[in-house]
């Protein structure tokens, strides 16, 4: 049923949708031509398996000394020895670990 709209206008109803974006994300055609079934916007979001979008799980805090500024992006660097390593940036230096983080600023390791 309809639900009447405070302000008058259309009313709304409710859709049901099972999949959202789950054909992928489209930047071609117009978002008014578009179905529910495609994304024109994904924003914090991991592909699966699939190659369908999903939802990011995101992080817990874990470290015990806190650094100084606001994180801007956090990257998790995957090893060809099957081990991950977490690299993160403020707004005025990059760090690597979690429980105790230390800069890697001017270095260099390859």
């Amino acid at each position: 049923m309809p639900t009447q709209r405070a302000h008058g206008g259309a009313p709304l109803i409710p859709i049901a949708i099972s999949t959202p974006g789950i054909f992928g994300l489209n930047t071609e055609a117009e978002a008014t031509l578009l179905g529910p079934e495609w994304a024109t916007i994904l924003t914090n979001v991991t592909f699966d398996g699939a190659g369908r979008a999903a939802l990011r799980k995101g992080w817990a805090s874990k470290t015990s000394s806190a650094v100084a500024g606001i994180v801007m992006r956090i990257f998790e660097y995957k090893k060809a020895d099957a081990t991950s390593e977490i690299i993160f940036s403020t707004d005025a230096d990059i760090f690597t670990g979690v429980a105790t983080p230390s800069s890697i600023e001017g270095s260099l390791a390859i």
